[in-house]
C-alpha cells in the first residue's frame, strides 16, 4: 500500500472511531510507510477488541457459563470436547 492510502486509511479508522478527530488532521512527513502500516494496523486491531468487549458485555445474564467457555474458547481457536459424563452417572 502506498504511504497516501495509508494515511487515508488510518484517517477513515480514527474519524469513524473518534468523532473528535477531524478528516482534516495531517500527519508528520517523516513517517515512513512501515509506521504508517504498524500503527494502522494497531489502531484496527484496538477498535476491533473494543467491539468484541462491548458485545460480550451482558453475556453472563443471558448465557450460560458453559455457552460462554464455548464461544470463548471458539474465539481462541479452540475446539470444546463433548461435554463428559462419568459412566456412573449414565
Amino acid at each position: 500500500m502506498s504511504k497516501k492510502e495509508l494515511t487515508t486509511r488510518l484517517l477513515n479508522i480514527l474519524t469513524t472511531n473518534c468523532p473528535s478527530i477531524s478528516p482534516t488532521t495531517s500527519f508528520p512527513s517523516t513517517l515512513t510507510t512501515s509506521t504508517l502500516s504498524t500503527y494502522t494496523k494497531l489502531l484496527e486491531d484496538v477498535f476491533e477488541r473494543r467491539r468484541l468487549q462491548k458485545l460480550d458485555t451482558g453475556a453472563e445474564s443471558v448465557l450460560s457459563a458453559e455457552e460462554m467457555t464455548k464461544r470463548s474458547a471458539h474465539r481462541s481457536g479452540f475446539k470444546m470436547p463433548e461435554k463428559y459424563e462419568d459412566d456412573e452417572k449414565r
